[in-house]
């Protein structure tokens, strides 16, 4: 099945639709401009402009460690997730607005508990990114979303607020006035717990994840990639393609999978690129994580829609029966974005390669220094303490995640089967036996 990986279409695909930064026309040639073993390269000055220093490269002028371009952009990638990291006083702040929303939400159901899930429970939120917030133990139905709104709104305590009762899992959006955090809050769903723990568990297992995800994360969030309901990649699609690529590429190296020297970042940020942008087969290829990670045929699970036969099809690991990839309409957007970030990559660190006193940063040639990183202050240090695998920690995160993982199917089984039973109970009368179905029903 290997040789399924690589995509029959790629060296045909006409490459329309990049989404790209505007290039000074004058800067020679394109990157997107057919490939060649040797990229063409005019002078040691050549393109020198607009690699210029950067937010997160605290004043230098560039990164040397002789011939090795691969360690440059390594230690360039360090300092940016480092740059990018919440500092103290944005966890600060985050835990403050939690401790309010506690407050509110006890004063309202004394029994209720408070819990956060997705990029700020695993601490892989970006600068800009939102809080998720699920409570318990508040009563079902649709009553507690706008008696929580009406008391935020009383206490003017948020700048905008939105109840969003229609969507499959109804929520409250607010943009909290003294942060300017935006929260978005949950009631009685448990999934994102579980996929929490099962995202801290990887951090541990493979040390690359987290710095690589965050690099990829921002690169699809400045081209506006990065959100399922417009078509693209969202967190927990994104984590899950980074984990097969670190899972198989440790396959490929062997005994020296946890060797440094094997896992330079700047190789597996352009092995990444590589594989999701030019070569993984998506038309026919599906991808499990599970036990070590393997593929599978689209076919063998009925996952293949005709209609877009294009899609990335990804096994969630909690629910093995759902594909966590079918939403991402745009996916083929978001393969040429990669394989635009591929070509460039490769033809800076070509460049550096053959000239080696160019300043300046290989990183900035596909992350924008936008207002977000320019007004952004510098960390009192730079570089990222990586989370190394401990076993004992790493086997109670798994141990947790399991629980939880557990403790969600069993309810949703509960769930099934108390519907079963309903429907099937001949003794209630008919307008009973067909509550909450559709109106054909009746």
């Amino acid at each position: 099945m290997a040789t399924d990986v690589l995509s029959c279409d790629t060296l045909n695909e006409v490459n329309d639709g990049f989404i790209e930064f505007t290039c000074d026309k004058n800067n020679g040639t394109n990157p997107l401009d057919k490939e060649t073993n040797a990229p063409p390269v005019t002078n040691a000055t050549h393109d020198a402009r607009r690699l210029e220093t950067r937010p997160w490269m605290n004043d230098r002028k560039g990164y040397c460690h002789d011939k090795n371009v691969y360690a440059c952009l390594h230690e360039e990638i360090m300092d940016f997730v480092n740059f990018i990291s919440p500092t103290k006083e944005e966890l600060c702040s985050r835990a403050k607005l939690i401790e309010e929303m506690e407050e509110i939400v006890k004063g309202l159901w004394p029994e209720a508990t408070v819990a956060t899930f997705g990029s700020h429970y695993t601490q892989m939120f970006l600068p800009q990114s939102d809080i998720d917030m699920v409570l318990f133990g508040v009563p079902e139905g649709k009553e507690p979303l706008f008696k929580l709104a009406e008391c935020l709104e009383e206490k003017e305590l948020v700048t905008y607020l939105e109840v969003i009762d229609k969507a499959r899992i109804p929520i409250v959006k607010i943009v909290h006035k003294a942060s300017e955090i935006h929260v978005d809050v949950s009631f009685n769903v448990a999934g994102g717990l579980a996929t929490g723990d099962l995202v801290k568990h990887y951090m541990r297992v493979y040390p690359a994840f987290r710095p690589l995800t965050l690099v990829i994360k921002y690169f699809m969030a400045q081209r506006g990639l990065n959100e399922t309901y417009s078509g693209g990649v969202g967190s927990f699609l994104l984590q899950m393609m980074v984990v097969s690529f670190l899972q198989h590429h440790g396959r490929a190296l062997g005994a020296h999978h946890e060797n440094p020297k094997y896992n330079n970042l700047g190789q597996l940020l352009v092995g990444f690129f590589t594989l999701y942008g030019r070569d993984f087969n998506y038309t026919e290829l599906g991808i499990s994580v599970r036990n070590g990670g393997s593929y599978f045929y689209k076919e063998d699970r009925c996952w293949c829609d005709a209609g877009r036969p294009f899609l990335i099809a990804m096994e969630n690991p909690n629910e093995p029966s759902l594909d966590i990839g079918k939403n991402s309409y745009e996916i083929r957007t978001v393969k040429r974005s990669f394989d635009y970030a591929r070509q460039v990559l490769q033809n800076e660190i070509y460049r550096h390669g053959h000239f080696h006193d160019i300043p300046g940063s290989i990183l900035g040639t596909i992350i924008q220094a936008d207002s977000n990183l320019v007004k952004r202050d510098p960390p009192d240090s730079f570089g990222y303490d990586v989370l190394h695998h401990d076993p004992e920690k790493t086997a109670a995160i798994r141990k947790q995640y399991e629980m939880r993982r557990d403790e969600q199917t069993n309810k949703k089984r509960a769930i099934e089967l108390a519907a079963d039973i309903r429907q099937n109970d001949t003794s209630a009368p008919p307008y009973k036996r067909w509550r909450g179905r559709s109106s054909r029903a009746y």
